[in-house]
């Protein structure tokens, strides 16, 4: 994963500039799949910013924050960034908008490539020279995002010959205005962290802008209001669609990399909801009304103090890892018609864990510390390796129809319920200090277990291996 150059194009040939004209514009034409556009404006015998606005196919392209340099003594001069993530693709008009008059203004647009939706200008790194400053390369930072950037350096001089290139940096587009020239120049090979771009010439008056384009943060912000929710990152990361969606509406919204949300509340409401990898919350709630959520990949939920992730869906599938590890005070709630969660780990610490969909099924582990998980669903079935763990103190109810648990049920200091018609024990079922209440129409334990005395007992006897094997079979319980 890298961003990489692909194509630069100028304003200007010869030796004459934009003057005494509200705009101007040329073509720039990319080699590649664009997924950043940057535009340097100079300006020759003023410091006075005199850009209007800049556009690439129409579409705005938005000033660098802290882009522009400005020589106000001396041999006044400027140099101005813009910057667009993820432009649009093909041969575009630049257009530049500026004040009419006798200033004498040289633009050169630049698109660059990557392996991700998007790039951005890393703004902690970017170095302004604005002076009469002996030239020489500039260590520009891109915050070692975990891939190559590619480093850019623009200049208007005061020089009578355009400056030398630094070591590190190759020309890509020159204007001679005779008394004055502007260069734009490129980091020769992209890399990592703080590396030098830049020129190498004598002292005079100038104004240059060094600056890192790297891959795009992986996050996405959503913006809640009373009417609609937007979702926004540097460029459009990883979100289809993109923009506002209208609570209860959307066909799809798809987040790949970090949802982060601080503090408010975000309601997804469409048809499907795929995440693929981390939302985090904090502090707020987070609901999911859509008719399909797919959790896939290495997916964490965050939910921090105090806050709630709610699933609230005729059908949520979950198809990778799902964490909670909410906060005092979080909760997590599943209230889906079919519920499925595979290969999951869920965890809350501490809080509480509500399954009340109509068919329920996780085959790996639910713990909770000083929290309750209630599991209310017409079909509980919990297979494979199953463990609940409910400490000090806690509590757990089973209330379905059908309850079928494949292993281990330890409980310390806690009590434990089972409320269904049928509930099927295939293995130990260890209580310390405890109270267990098995209170279905029809109870089967394949191994005996020992809990503590207690009083009253199942309303009716347990039935046979026979009936457990039945049972078993029908709910897909397999021993291992």
């Amino acid at each position: 994963m890298a961003v990489a150059y692909d194509a630069s194009s100028e304003s200007h040939t010869g030796t004459t500039g934009s003057q005494s004209e509200a705009s101007f514009s040329w073509t720039h034409t990319p080699v590649g799949s664009p997924t950043g556009a940057l535009i340097f404006v100079m300006q020759d015998t003023s410091s006075t910013d005199k850009v209007s606005s800049v556009t690439y196919g129409g579409t705005t392209v938005p000033a660098v924050t802290g882009g522009r340099a400005a020589d106000t003594v001396g041999e006044p001069r400027s140099c101005k960034a813009f910057f667009l993530s993820n432009p649009p693709s093909g041969a575009k008009t630049v257009l530049v908008t500026r004040t009419n008059d006798t200033t004498v203004m040289y633009a050169v647009a630049i698109t660059v490539t990557s392996s991700v939706a998007s790039t951005e200008v890393y703004l902690p790194g970017i170095v302004l020279q604005q002076a009469d400053t002996a030239l020489s390369e500039q260590s520009v930072d891109d915050g070692s995002p975990g891939s190559n950037s590619v480093r850019f350096a623009a200049i208007a001089s005061a020089l009578g010959s355009a400056p030398n290139a630094g070591a590190h940096s190759t020309a890509i587009q020159t204007i001679d205005f005779g008394a004055s020239t502007a260069r734009v120049v490129r980091q020769t090979t992209a890399g990592q962290g703080s590396l030098p771009v830049g020129f190498n010439d004598s002292s005079d008056d100038v104004a240059a802008v060094y600056l890192a384009v790297r891959e795009a943060a992986n996050v996405v912000t959503v913006t809640v209001t009373p009417g609609s929710i937007t979702l926004s990152s540097p460029g459009g990361w990883g979100v289809e669609p993109w923009g506002t969606l209208p609570w209860g509406t959307g066909a799809s919204v798809v987040v790949t990399r970090t949802t982060s949300l601080s503090p408010a509340a975000v309601t997804f409401a469409g048809a499907v909801v795929t995440i693929a990898r981390k939302y985090t919350v904090t502090p707020g709630a987070v609901t999911f009304l859509g008719k399909t959520i797919i959790l896939s990949g290495g997916t964490t939920f965050v939910v921090d103090l105090p806050g709630s992730a709610l699933w609230d869906d005729p059908v949520a599938t979950w198809s990778g890892s799902a964490t909670w590890a909410g906060g005092a005070v979080a909760s997590v709630v599943l209230a889906g018609q079919s519920i499925t969660v595979q290969s999951a780990h869920i965890l809350v610490t501490p809080g509480a864990v509500t399954h009340a969909g109509a068919s329920i099924a996780v085959p790996r582990a639910i713990s909770a510390t000083s929290g309750t998980i209630t599991l209310a669903g017409q079909e509980i079935a919990f297979t494979g390796v199953t463990t609940f763990i409910v400490d000090t103190p806690g509590a757990l109810t089973l209330a379905g129809a059908a309850v079928a648990i494949g292993r281990t049920f330890p409980v310390t200091a806690g009590a434990v319920s089972f409320l269904g018609v049928i509930v099927a024990l295939s293995s130990r079922v260890p209580v310390t200090n405890n109270a267990l209440a098995l209170q279905g129409q029809a109870i089967a334990v394949a191994i005996p277990f020992s809990p503590p005395a207690q009083t009253g007992g199942p309303p009716t006897p347990a039935p046979g291996l026979e009936r457990l094997h039945k049972l078993r079979k029908h709910y897909g319980l397999v021993r291992r």
